[in-house]
């Protein structure tokens, strides 16, 4: 190969050039990020080629640039040479180290654990794949500060973004989803339209659990994250299948139907809670008070509190 110096000057433009006359070790530097590079990341395979051009595409404006190549985080340009270049090793490697922060950083959003799984799947597409025939988001990365305040900086960005859309597309405890779970169906007519004593008390005590687990049902909605609300819009009010909805977040559809699931389980348990508060009644008692009143509401809610459909099936 050519040298270091003579292939890493051949990329630059005149300015940067002009500007690095004057470093007569500009040999000795190169060579020392690529030492540098090779002792933290031993099992990578990286071309002291692919490496020179990596380090001259991030090199600063001329008048920074031999401070910045002086400075350069060798080691992490190394590494995120190699995960651009598609290494396996060199992708693991980036995810057992910095994984833990972006979790971290994420928790720190305040970001419910669904959507820090969903964020952390999706940083690390945007990182090694791009998005919207962008470049992947680690080009980005200039190697004038260690990778993981950069990481930092640009998970908190994503997870604020995300909040952000989400609070204008889902106000949380959205009435139009609470009202189209739990529609009222018809109360059934009597034979022969007499009922009895019992009967009418009956129908008193259910329209009192009726109400009371409607106010319920739509405290525990208020509780959900807007994700999971527009989640839940999404397959029980605009009635998308699986398929389609996984293509929106651009997942696989079993995540989605393992999401649903938990969100649905989750909504239950709150309403639960908020039934049993309301009535003042045990656990026992408020399973009991749901299984009674149940069949007064539309095939909607019944469908909702069973398992959802199978993965497999289609998009509406």
């Amino acid at each position: 190969m050519p040298r270091a110096a003579d292939l890493f000057v051949s990329l630059l433009d005149a300015e940067q050039r002009a500007a690095l006359e004057p470093l007569g070790d500009l040999q000795a530097l190169l060579e020392h990020h690529i030492a540098t590079g090779r002792a933290r990341w031993p099992a990578l395979d990286v071309a002291p080629e692919a490496f020179i051009v990596h380090l001259a595409a991030r090199l600063p404006a001329a008048d920074v640039a031999e401070r910045a190549l002086r400075n350069f985080c060798a080691d992490d340009l190394y590494l995120t040479c190699a995960c651009l270049g598609g290494d396996e090793h060199a992708i693991a490697a980036l995810s057992r180290e910095h994984t833990p922060l972006i979790e971290r950083t994420l928790r720190a959003q305040r970001l419910p654990p669904a959507l820090v799984e969903d964020l952390r799947q999706q940083i690390f597409d945007r990182l090694l794949l791009g998005r919207d025939d962008k470049a992947p988001e680690l080009s980005r990365y200039a190697g004038l500060g260690k990778l993981s305040a950069w990481l930092r900086v640009m998970v908190a960005r994503v997870a604020r973004r995300q909040l952000e859309q989400e609070k204008k597309l889902v106000p949380v405890g959205d009435e139009q989803l609470a009202d189209r779970l739990v529609q009222q169906g018809g109360a059934g007519a009597a034979v022969g339209g007499r009922r009895s004593a019992t009967e009418l008390d009956l129908l008193q005590a259910k329209a009192q659990y009726r109400e009371a687990f409607k106010g319920a049902f739509k405290a525990a909605l208020a509780e959900l994250a807007p994700r999971d609300v527009m989640l839940l819009r999404q397959r029980y009010v605009d009635e998308l299948g699986l398929e389609r909805i996984a293509a929106i977040y651009r997942v696989h559809h079993a995540t989605i139907h393992r999401r649903l699931e938990k969100v649905r389980e989750g909504l239950l348990v709150l309403t639960k809670a908020h039934l049993e508060r309301a009535l003042s009644v045990s656990s026992d008692e408020c399973a009991s008070i749901i299984r009674l009143i149940q069949s007064d509401f539309d095939l909607t809610l019944q469908t909702f509190f069973r398992r959802l459909a199978p993965p497999s099936e289609g998009g509406a």
